[in-house]
This record gives structure tokens, sequence and C-alpha cells, in this order.
């Protein structure tokens, strides 16, 4: 068979296979769903809370999304707002403006917030470089988490202490990221920063942060190895945060995820998911077929977990589409939008909020 014809039967098989799959999988759509209450009526102190991140110019422009944040959701995550280059850009000036519309939007609604994320390596201001010394970074991670505590603990229900503080790929799979953190304060920076902010916010559980599980045994093993030997010094971790920004192409790893979930319930350390959104990588479906193909990769992800434990929180990384860092045009498959998220760029409900409500709702 030449080459030409192969790919191209190749191709129709892969249409085929994946329409089918769409086919047999169908989650219930928006008009099936009219009447049933939004994902906040499974939050309740006996269920999984449910909740996404927002920005605050999203929250200051969109009615239609404040609407759909008061029916579907518990708790909000700060999306950028208390990253410490936003929100100290100059070194001893603090810029409270965006993060104080996110929390007075959740103090005026009952709801809870994340804290995300303080210390994460692409998230430092530009004052803080190579020539500041670890005393006067210490002081300067002091003066931000206090300032933070002090501004918004009263809503923050739980905190990312540490983001992604370790390598993905390469020779190094599992080490301690490369850059100023480690550079500057040494490799018990993690350790360090989880006493700190206990002790300046002992009610709020404190959470590490981190993304791969779902498609990386070998980050499995590292994020258990960290977690491990944080919990034998004694170190305040009460949540794992598992992000879960997943793609539609790839295989989720059910034996890592299953891992993950066990081990940490051994630990004692709860699992939340807080990040979960999916790109669009199919290239042979419509946007109806790119909506089932989403949320059915959102299924594959939440079953092995649930077959073990329940995670405490489930965290979308937006709720509306058209406010996805995903719905940009770089991340456009075949001229199709990205339909990352469970409510469309209207509020409508899509396949992805069926598959969560069963998961949440039970």
């Amino acid at each position: 068979m030449q080459r030409r014809t192969f790919l191209a039967s190749a191709s129709l098989l892969a249409f085929n296979s994946a329409e089918a799959e769409v086919k047999t999988k169908a989650p219930a759509t928006e008009s099936s769903t009219r009447g049933i209450g939004g994902l906040r009526a499974c939050s309740n102190p006996a269920r999984i809370e449910f909740g996404c991140a927002v920005t605050a110019e999203a929250l200051r422009t969109s009615m239609s999304l404040r609407q759909a944040l008061l029916r579907e959701c518990s708790i909000l995550s700060f999306e950028r707002e208390l990253k410490w280059l936003l929100l100290a850009p100059q070194r001893g000036q603090w810029d409270y403006g965006r993060a104080d519309t996110i929390a007075d939007f959740c103090r005026h609604n009952q709801m809870k917030a994340r804290g995300h994320a303080p210390l994460w390596h692409a998230g430092m201001p530009s004052w803080i470089n190579g020539t500041i010394n670890r005393k006067d970074l210490w002081r300067e991670i002091e003066a931000y988490f206090s300032n933070v505590v002090d501004r918004y603990g009263d809503i923050i229900d739980s905190w990312d202490v540490v983001n992604e503080a370790l390598e993905q790929n390469g020779n190094r799979a599992g080490a301690l990221r490369e850059g100023l953190l480690s550079h500057i304060l040494g490799d018990d920076y993690i350790a360090s920063a989880f006493i700190l902010a206990k002790q300046l916010a002992p009610a709020i559980p404190l959470v590490y942060n981190d993304f791969g599980p779902e498609y990386s045994f070998t980050k499995t093993r590292s994020i258990l190895r960290l977690l491990e030997g944080l919990k034998r010094k004694e170190i305040p971790v009460a949540r794992f945060g598992l992000q879960a920004h997943l793609s539609t192409t790839m295989k989720i790893d059910q034996l890592s995820l299953k891992t993950l979930a066990r081990e940490l319930q051994a630990m004692n350390i709860d699992l939340i998911i807080t990040e979960l959104d999916i790109r669009n990588r199919s290239a042979f479906l419509d946007e109806a077929g790119v909506n089932n193909v989403c949320a059915n990769k959102v299924r594959e992800f939440l079953e092995p977990i649930f077959s073990i434990a329940a995670p405490r929180q489930i965290v979308t990384w937006g709720l509306l589409d058209g406010y996805s860092w995903l719905s940009s045009k770089m991340y456009k498959t075949n001229s199709l939008p990205q339909r990352p998220l469970p409510l469309d760029e209207n509020g409508k409900r899509k396949p992805m909020w069926s598959v969560l409500r069963q998961f949440l709702c039970g």
C-alpha cells in the first residue's frame, strides 16, 4: 500500500473510532439538564466541593460569568491575583486591587477562596534576582505571606504554599526545579515555607500543588517521595493539589492516579483537584463532538481517583470557555475553538458539566 493511501485510511479509521466513542459515551446536553440545580447544590459539608479559578478582570466585566459562579460554585480560586509578581510588582509596594475584587465577591456571597500560589518559579517579581541574599529573601517572603494572611485569611479555605517545585522532564526528573528559590534558599526552602505558613495561618490547610501524575508514573513517584520526606519531618502539608490540565489525545495513566490517591490516603494527605481543564487536540470532530470527547476524557481522569477515594474538592481552571487561557488563537485546532470547561461562552452547560455532576453528586 502506498504511504498516501495508508495515511488516508488511517485518518479515516481514527475519525470513525473517535466518532463511535462519542456516540456511545455522549453525556447529557444542556437541554437535558434544564431544571437541575447548579454544581454548588452538591457542595455541602458532607459532599465534594466544586469551584473554579477566576480573574478580577473577568469578574468585573461579565455579568454572565458572575451569575454562573453563583449558580455553580461554592469556592473560587485566585487565578493569578495572589501571585507575588502581581501583588508586589515593586519591592515594598503592594497592589491589592485585583485580589480585593475576588475577595470582596467571595465575602459578599459567602464563598470560600483558594490561595494560589505564593512560591512559584514563574510567579516571582522581577525585583527578586540573583543579587538578593538568603536572609533578605526570607524577610521578603515573610512579608508577602503575612500580608496575604492578614488581608485574605478569613476567606482562604486552602493555600498553595509551594507550586510546581519538581522538575518534569529530562535527566533531572523528580529533582527540585532549578531556579532562584532553590539556588538562594537551598533545598530545604519547601519545608521552611510550610513552617512559616503554618505559623502565620494555623487554621488554613496548606497545599503542595503540581501537575503531571495523570500522564507520568515517574512524576507520581517524585511527588510521593517529596511528600513522604516532608511528612517524616512533621512538616504541616495537609493537601496535595493535582492540577489536571488534560489533553483530548493523551491517554490517562490510571495506575499512576490510583497509586497517587492510595498513597496520599495512607499519608493522611487530602487530594484536591485544583486546575482542571482540557485542551482539544482532536482534528476530526465538530464542536459537538469535541464537547463529548472532552467530557469523556474528564470521566477517564476522575474514575481511577474516585475508585480509591473521592477528592475533597474539584476546582476547574475557569468556568466559561470564553474566559479560559486556552481560548486564545494559539490553542485553536483546525479553526475550532477550544472547549476546555464545563460551560460554553454564554454560560450554557456542556457535556463536561454533566460528567462533573455525576461525580460530585454521586
